[in-house]
């Protein structure tokens, strides 16, 4: 066996010793179970979740989740809404204040006609996106009236849907459902929207249960944070 031969072979080898353990560990998101057994959707969160191990993702958050994210998990345990959602933010921007080509702001990426709309100021002197507690809130009030209106408008409770309408918007979300059914996994989406939650339970598992993915890391932020009912919602919602 050649080296070129060996590395393939070593790198197939890695690939599905962890797809195994994705089958035997039940992921969740918010309390929605990850429909790992279908093998589409296991190959592809392996693939997402390669992708961020890449990236190097856990090193680079560390620190960030230390300084940040008990602020982010006040606004949602104080709005009622899963933990979980904690993780679109890091998605979103890597829990860092950044401008978008498209102009989306801050911690949680908000376009400026959405601030304006969630109240956050923005002029020549402050742009309120860039505030972690007031931007936060915001977030949070929109990922609210996004999962109440998915709920009244097709009677399902989905916190992977409201996720995915964050990044596609709650118009084109909900044309998505009403033609093509209301599975996210199931959904042809744009390229970006279709690998949206993927990746933000990419995040949450690397974070969560690093010792699955990466053999010796050991660091667990379980160890470090009480997170009993992260992946419970609540009734409360703002």
């Amino acid at each position: 066996m050649n080296i070129k031969t060996f590395i393939k072979f070593a790198a197939y080898s890695l690939f599905s010793m962890i797809s195994l353990h994705v089958s035997a560990h039940e992921i969740t998101f918010c309390g929605e179970k990850i429909p790992v057994a279908d093998r589409f959707v296991s190959d592809k969160l392996m693939s997402i979740i390669k992708k961020q191990m890449n990236y190097g993702i856990i090193s680079q958050l560390r620190q960030k989740e230390n300084e940040y994210m008990k602020t982010i998990e006040y606004y949602l345990m104080k709005t009622g809404l899963p933990e979980d959602l904690k993780y679109v933010a890091i998605v979103e921007s890597g829990l860092r204040n950044v401008v978008s080509p498209v102009g989306a702001a801050g911690f949680w990426q908000i376009m400026k006609p959405t601030a304006g709309d969630l109240n956050l100021i923005i002029n020549g002197e402050i742009d309120e996106r860039n505030d972690l507690n007031k931007s936060t809130y915001a977030a949070c009030k929109l990922l609210a009236n996004f999962y109440i209106k998915i709920r009244k408008d097709f009677h399902i409770s989905s916190w992977v849907l409201t996720t995915a309408a964050y990044n596609y918007g709650i118009g084109n979300i909900s044309k998505a459902i009403k033609r093509q059914g209301k599975n996210y996994f199931e959904m042809d989406l744009n390229k970006e929207t279709a690998e949206y939650v993927y990746k933000i339970i990419a995040v949450k598992e690397l974070l969560e249960y690093p010792e699955l993915y990466m053999q010796g890391f050991g660091y667990n932020i379980l160890t470090n944070t009480k997170n009993n009912n992260n992946s419970k919602s609540s009734t409360k919602m703002i």
